[in-house]
């Protein structure tokens, strides 16, 4: 997901990237990232309970509150996390394929424009325009 993030940024907010992209908030994020997961989980070990060789749901843990919590986790694990990569990753693939049509664009234009120069112009008149209109 953190790549997906970044990738995100650095394609389709390429100015931005050096404010949100730096190593203290990569940091940060893995330690956040850290955080949730094992508070997620660490709920688990309430639920559950070991008796000899048999691991079952705690007898005073009502079913509802159980299904409710696992419900709500698998759907944030397995659903909206994989949504959010998916959409990040659609709009990335826009904007990279954007990105090189205005590249084909901006080229031919170049070769165009390179084109008609060199047929036009001579090369010692072009290279006084170029010292012309630099200064």
């Amino acid at each position: 997901m953190c790549y997906v993030v970044y990738s995100y940024i650095s394609v389709c907010h390429p100015f931005r990237r050096e404010k949100f992209c730096t190593t203290r908030r990569a940091c940060l994020v893995i330690l956040s990232l850290s955080c949730t997961v094992v508070l997620l989980h660490v709920v688990q070990a309430y639920f559950w309970h070991f008796s000899g060789s048999v691991c079952d749901i705690r007898p005073d843990v009502a079913e509802h509150v159980w299904s409710i919590w696992s419900w709500t986790t698998e759907l944030l694990v397995f659903l909206l996390v994989p949504l959010a990569i998916l959409v990040l990753n659609v709009r990335v693939i826009v904007a990279r394929q954007r990105i090189t049509e205005n590249m084909e664009k901006l080229l031919e234009g170049a070769a165009r424009l390179y084109r008609h120069i060199s047929c036009c112009c001579r090369p010692s008149a072009l290279l006084v325009t170029i010292i012309v209109s630099k200064y």
